[in-house]
């Protein structure tokens, strides 16, 4: 589960570089379309571990996980297409955020959920 939130943690500081909370970070041009590349690449990392690591996850902490990276997913698609339909990309971001906060809720969960390891004392 860390190299999954590794991964989904890298996607959302892509997301967060091509979506910055001022106007004025925004960046254009060759700049931009390198943030994209790293969106996709991250995401596409993030996909090929959550493949890999899915079957040892509880289904609905998979579900967020790949929830996220659907919105990540479209969301570098969106920003690859300069005729896009979808201009503002504000369902793909929604879809990402909300899944990343429950995706970090639900595994704080399972991890409490663990039982206590007695060899971790020594």
């Amino acid at each position: 589960m860390r190299e999954v939130h590794q991964l989904m943690a890298e996607v959302k500081v892509a997301f967060q570089a091509l979506h910055p909370y001022k106007l004025s970070d925004e960046r254009h041009g060759e700049e931009r379309a390198a943030l994209v590349d790293k969106l996709r690449n991250s995401t596409e990392k993030y996909f090929a571990k959550l493949t890999e690591w899915g079957a040892f996850l509880e289904m609905s902490l998979y579900d967020s996980f790949e929830h996220c990276y659907y919105g990540a997913d479209e969301e570098w698609k969106r920003l690859s297409a300069p005729d896009s339909l979808d201009r503002d990309g504000a369902l793909n971001s929604k879809q990402f955020f909300e899944n990343y906060s429950k995706a970090c809720r639900e595994s704080v969960t399972a991890l409490q959920s663990l039982p206590f390891c007695p060899a971790a004392r020594r």
